[in-house]
């Protein structure tokens, strides 16, 4: 609509009553036939629009203080989730991968291929990363909505990669909390419901990677003895409850589990509360610095 805009414009300003262009007047560069864009162009242009557009909406999600509250379109939700981060990453290279079938039939397909291939390879290269830290699966584990089902599900062809994550997840435990001293506090608040609109695709898959309780490893009832036996940890692991799978706010989980998991949830809620960018501090400050 604006070039159409601009032409009548200048066409206004600088034709003559005969039709013609004045004399010394240059057609500009936007109006040139040659330059104008074809439908392929705005086809390509569609498509990456469509692809940033998943860029954006993940750093949306890694942006915010972690609070859950009434966002666009009716969603609730919070964003700046820790949690977030793996599930977020592995839902964008597979949708880079969609991408890939999508330009196939475009002219030139093989230029948009190979920038594909070079975000595919750039972002593979920044979720590698993610396992020099145990933060990212230690706070993903003790989600009880994921828990290790998800990486059971997600990295079944890499049985590796599992086995690397739950020892680096066992390391964080044995070395920093199962024999520390806690006090019990008593039980807080509850979960929060589980949200039943979305805003966004990326949010909606994140909702959908959920795992409920298998049937036949849940134990609703893990005693004492169990626990002791087993370490807090363990047992953990193999304590399901219905309710799992639609659990919101996760250190709202924990802190209800304070007394039944007192060192677990210590760990838990330290990492939980780490916020995957600093995005929204920066901006804090960089607000406070103006203010002044």
């Amino acid at each position: 609509m604006l070039i159409p805009r601009y032409r009548h414009e200048w066409e206004m300003e600088n034709y003559t009553r005969g039709g013609r262009v004045r004399r010394g007047v240059t057609i500009p560069f936007i109006l040139q036939a040659e330059n104008q864009l074809t439908d392929h162009d705005w086809e390509v242009l569609k498509l990456t629009a469509d692809i940033l557009k998943y860029y954006e909406d993940a750093v949306m999600t890694f942006e915010g203080d972690g609070i859950r509250r009434l966002r666009k379109r009716g969603w609730i939700g919070s964003y700046g989730n820790i949690w977030d981060v793996i599930p977020s990453l592995e839902f964008l290279l597979d949708r880079l991968e969609s991408f890939k079938a999508r330009v196939e039939d475009l002219p030139d397909s093989r230029y948009m291929a190979a920038n594909l291939n070079l975000a595919w390879l750039k972002l593979n290269e920044y979720y590698t990363k993610l396992e020099e830290t145990p933060i990212y699966v230690t706070a993903l584990a003790l989600h009880p909505a994921y828990r290790w089902q998800w990486f059971e599900r997600n990295w079944a062809d890499h049985p590796e990669w599992i086995q690397h994550a739950r020892d680096q997840v066992e390391d964080v435990w044995l070395e920093g909390y199962a024999n520390m001293e806690v006090l019990s506090r008593a039980e807080q608040a509850r979960p929060a419901k589980r949200a039943k609109r979305y805003y966004n695709e990326l949010q909606q898959h994140l909702e959908q990677s959920r795992y409920g309780p298998n049937p036949m490893e849940s134990d609703d009832s893990v005693s004492i003895e169990a626990r002791d036996a087993l370490g807090e940890y363990k047992a953990w692991c193999v304590d399901f409850e219905p309710g799992d799978r639609e659990v919101q706010d996760p250190i709202a989980y924990w802190i209800h589990k304070s007394v039944k998991y007192p060192r677990l949830s210590r760990m838990a809620l330290d990492f939980l509360t780490i916020q995957p960018m600093s995005a929204e501090y920066v901006a804090l400050v960089a607000q406070g610095w103006s203010d002044q």
